[in-house]
């Protein structure tokens, strides 16, 4: 516990959470976005990584697997994430995809109709 995050949905930027060891949720109004099918993003900032604080993400809607998360900083480029060839790319990209925030930054969540926001 003791992880320090913030969110930014819609533009707007939430006071830091603390977290603790137990699941806590958080829920946020994505307007009409899935309505009209359009992409819908927001950011998870996690603040004061100190090696074994780790953030574990779970989705409710949109499910996990339908969302696309990256770190886009320096990390992101120099694990080689965007490579198309997946054996080029360091493992840290799958686990930030797979929804564990180990490095302090801000991960970008993105849905979109072609990854299941729209019906």
């Amino acid at each position: 516990g003791r992880e320090l995050i913030r969110t930014t949905v819609n533009g707007v930027t939430s006071a830091a959470v603390t977290l603790t060891t137990s699941e806590m949720e958080f829920s946020y109004d994505i307007g009409d976005s899935r309505d009209k099918g359009e992409e819908f993003e927001f950011f998870i900032t996690f603040e004061n990584d100190n090696g074994p604080r780790d953030v574990h993400f779970v989705a409710m809607y949109p499910p996990l697997e339908s969302l696309s998360i990256s770190l886009p900083d320096r990390h992101w480029s120099r694990w080689n994430c965007d490579d198309p060839d997946a054996e080029k790319q360091n493992d840290r990209c799958a686990k930030v995809r797979s929804g564990t925030f180990a490095w302090k930054g801000t991960y970008k969540l993105r849905a979109a109709s072609a990854l299941g926001l729209a019906e």
